[in-house]
């Protein structure tokens, strides 16, 4: 199928495992791995995702419209991963996105700063998080045995 496209492809926004993204890294035709980063293990296993992509000659855009603490992640990995192409990002400077965090990652002329506080850059806001408690959307999430959402 990737043969008769002319763009490049990005896949993989979905994805929980390494050995998920593993097959569209061996897959002809996939330009661009898009792990999010609240979905697919975290920072290690993004980081992990990123480098076999690299070894594949592919690059990373990650998925990402959770909020702050996931943009704060991204940041992260991006400032360490070579092969970091570009940045997925939903403003987050109205609530609630910005009453989560002290502060959120500061976007300067199109590009998210590297914080320099501690840890991945933000810190919760307890009193914020209680404004806007969690509520679930939509029907009912399918569930594998291990507890893992059945994306598919």
């Amino acid at each position: 199928m990737a043969e008769k496209i002319r763009l490049p492809l990005a896949a993989g926004e979905r994805n929980n495992s390494i050995w998920e993204f593993r097959e569209f890294t061996e897959a002809a035709g996939v330009h661009f791995v898009r792990p999010d980063v609240s979905l697919a293990g975290g920072i290690t296993h993004v980081k992990k995702i990123a480098a076999i992509a690299e070894s594949h000659h592919q690059r990373v855009i990650p998925h990402n419209f959770l909020g702050p603490v996931a943009t704060a992640a991204c940041v992260q990995l991006a400032a360490c991963t070579s092969n970091w192409d570009l940045q997925e990002y939903v403003r987050e400077s109205s609530p609630p996105r910005c009453d989560v965090v002290r502060q959120v990652t500061r976007l300067k002329d199109g590009y998210l700063l590297v914080p320099e506080t501690p840890g991945i850059g933000v810190e919760l806001n307890e009193d914020g998080i209680k404004k806007h408690p969690f509520r679930q959307h939509g029907g009912p999430v399918k569930l594998r045995e291990d507890g893992s959402v059945a994306l598919r």
